[in-house]
Formats: structure tokens, C-alpha cells, sequence
């Protein structure tokens, strides 16, 4: 056997953390580029045209930091699009008071080059510099000048759109590192398991087995503490088998995060996209088993019988319970709860205490929701 396998750690996400912080820095102080000709315009506008000025900044400011700071993460995705349609209108409107050649909506390009996908992302950058060039325009710009301003807002937001490419793609392969590491455990346990098992309990069964021929070929004539020895000898040879048989059995159990791994790999398989929300931490090992079982069966069922594009993973603990949710936009129906084998789940988690329900959603999708019982701390 190669060893005993030990704990294993995952790499550190700090200097990447580093990086993303330092990035937001960066991207948060580019708003200077507006800054930096606050003081003409203000030294040679009229009143009206400085009010404006100073409005427009004190919209821009905090809608500009939140962008970066908090909407362009959020799982709400109607945020990052609020604030760049903020940030477009402000712009738009400091760059047309503005003096000509300066031009304000790059920054909005930016923001939408960073927020959305490559496609919308694309058609926003391109309507940002169309309207860049239209109020250079208006300024009474030459249409090369104009032509400029909008390569300009361009490229800084083709620059977006590839700087999100590569983070998207970084984020991939940090997840698919961690799934491999994962599966490398549990593929390590049960190559243990199988070792153990293999030679200690082939050993251990023989030794019994030759522990009892000689217990029954032993002479009438034995004194009683050799016989009470031998029997002792088997009792804890029968002991030690089952100890093996049990560890075996602990390093074979499965466990949430590498079903979690399997399915996110026989899904994507499959061409189904999969979402995890994992809020569920550290489960005991009987309840962290049951769910695992859950979460395995039903990933096979969306697999099998739902012909879903998508497929929602939700990992829960409410206060003494952990649920399970598996909701996917397949075919709903009761036919995938006769041939699904969810019957048998429902078995596992009633022995535990724990519950079960599975349904379809609306005609459009069919949900899973597992739930069992966490023991008092």
C-alpha cells in the first residue's frame, strides 16, 4: 500500500483575493479621468453649466464605487445593469457639457465591457461609442474627431470585454483544480479501502478459520485455560474483522462535495448547465451520506428523463435541519417520479428522521427538496 491518506488542503485563495482587490482599486481610481478636468470647466463655464457639473460628479462618484465594489458581483444581475445604464446617462451628460474632446462615456464602456457577457457587452460598448461620436459631433467636432472618440470608447471596451474573459476563465479553472482535488481524495480513499480490505481482512478471515480448526482438533486432554485462550484468541480476531470491515466501510461512504464534483462533471457532460449554492458547511458524517445519496440519484434522473438546459444545486442549514434542493427547466411530470428511484432516497432519509419531496414545477421543471435532521451541538 502506498499509505495512509492524510488531510488534504486546497491552495490558498489569498493572492488571487489580493489581486481582485487591488484590480477594484485600480478600476475605482480610473474615475479620475473625469476628475482631472473638473477645475477648467468649472474656471470658465457659465453657473448653470457648473451646477450641472457638480451633480452629475456627485451622482457618478458613489454609483461608480458600488459598480465595483458590490453590483458587479451580485447575484441580483438587474444591479450591474442599473448601474450602467446610471453611469451611460451621467456620462453622456458630463461629456456633452464638457468642452469638445473630452469624453466621459469611455468609462461607461468600461463598466459595460466588465459587467455582461461577451455578446451584450459587445452591443453595449458599440452604442456607447456610437453616442460618443454623436455628441462630438454636436460639439461641432470634425468627423474624424468624432470617428477617434468612438475608436477610443472601443477599444477600452474591447479591453473590458477581454479582461472579464480571462477572469471568467481563471474562475473555471480555480474551480475545476478544486473538483479534481477532490475527486483525487475520494479517489485515494477508495483505493485504501480496497487495499485494506484486500489484505488485512483476507488475512484476518483466514486466521479465524485457523483458529477454529485447531479449537476443534485440540485433545480432550487440554487443560481449560488453554481452551478459554484459544477461544479468547478467536472472539478478538472476530473483532478485529469487523473493525476493518467498519473503516473500510467509513472510507467507502460517499460524501456531499465530491458528488458535487461529479455532478457538476456529468452535467456538463451532458450539455446541462449547473449552479451551486452551497451554504451548508460541515455536515456530520451520516447526514452529510444521506444528502450525498440524494444529490447523486438526482442528478441521474435530470440527466436521464428531464431534457433540461439547466439545473440548480442548493445546499442549506436552517437552524437544527441541512436541505437539499435540486431544481432543474426539464419535462415535469409524474413519470420521472415512478421510474426515477426516489423511492428509494425517500427510504434513506426516513430512517434518519429526514424528509422528502419531489414534484413537478409549473409544467416546466422538476424539483427535489431533501431534508434532514442535524444533532444538537
Amino acid at each position: 500500500m502506498r499509505g495512509l491518506p492524510g488531510r488534504h488542503h486546497l491552495p490558498s485563495m489569498t493572492v488571487t483575493s489580493r489581486w481582485t482587490i487591488a484590480g477594484r482599486a485600480v478600476l475605482s481610481a480610473s474615475a479620475l479621468v473625469i476628475l482631472a478636468g473638473v477645475p477648467d470647466i468649472l474656471g470658465t463655464s457659465s453657473p448653470a453649466t457648473r451646477t450641472a457639473l457638480l451633480v452629475g460628479i456627485s451622482a457618478l462618484l458613489p454609483v461608480w464605487l458600488f459598480f465595483w465594489w458590490s453590483a458587479i458581483d451580485s447575484a441580483n444581475r438587474v444591479l450591474p445593469v442599473a448601474c450602467v445604464v446610471v453611469l451611460a446617462v451621467v456620462l453622456a451628460g458630463l461629456t456633452y457639457i464638457a468642452p469638445p474632446g473630452r469624453d466621459g462615456l469611455l468609462l461607461a464602456a468600461l463598466a459595460a465591457g466588465a459587467a455582461f457577457d461577451a455578446r451584450r457587452a459587445a452591443y453595449a460598448v458599440i452604442a456607447m461609442a456610437l453616442l460618443a461620436g454623436g455628441i462630438q459631433l454636436l460639439h461641432g467636432g470634425s468627423t474624424l474627431f468624432a470617428a477617434g472618440a468612438a475608436v477610443n470608447d472601443l477599444v477600452v471596451g474591447a479591453a473590458a470585454i477581454g479582461g472579464r474573459l480571462v477572469l471568467v476563465t481563471n474562475q473555471s479553472l480555480v474551480r475545476a483544480r478544486d473538483e479534481i482535488a477532490r475527486l483525487a481524495i475520494s479517489e485515494e480513499r477508495l483505493r485504501f479501502a480496497r487495499d485494506v480490505h484486500d489484505l488485512l481482512g483476507q488475512n484476518l478471515t483466514l486466521a479465524i478459520l485457523k483458529s477454529e480448526l485447531v479449537a476443534r482438533d485440540l485433545p480432550a486432554s487440554t487443560p481449560a485455560t488453554v481452551r478459554q485462550t484459544q477461544r479468547e484468541l478467536a472472539v478478538a480476531l472476530r473483532q478485529a474483522l469487523d473493525d476493518v470491515r467498519s473503516a473500510v466501510a467509513g472510507y467507502r461512504r460517499i460524501d456531499i462535495h465530491t458528488e458535487l464534483a461529479a455532478a457538476r462533471s456529468a452535467l456538463s457532460t451532458a450539455g446541462i448547465e449547473l449552479t451551486v449554492d452551497d451554504q451548508v458547511g460541515a455536515l456530520p458524517a451520516v447526514q452529510d451520506g444521506v444528502l450525498a445519496w440524494v444529490l447523486r440519484e438526482s442528478v441521474t434522473n435530470v440527466i436521464r428523463h428531464s431534457g433540461a438546459r439547466r439545473c440548480v444545486v442548493r445546499l442549506r442549514r436552517e437552524q437544527v435541519r441541512a436541505t437539499l434542493e435540486v431544481d432543474d427547466d426539464g419535462r415535469g411530470g409524474e413519470h420521472r417520479r415512478d421510474g426515477s428511484g426516489l423511492a428509494g432516497i425517500a427510504e434513506r432519509l426516513a430512517v434518519v428522521g429526514g424528509s422528502f419531496e419531489a414534484a413537478a414545477v409549473g409544467g416546466d421543471g422538476f424539483a427535489v427538496r431533501a431534508s434532514v435532521p442535524l444533532p444538537s451541538p
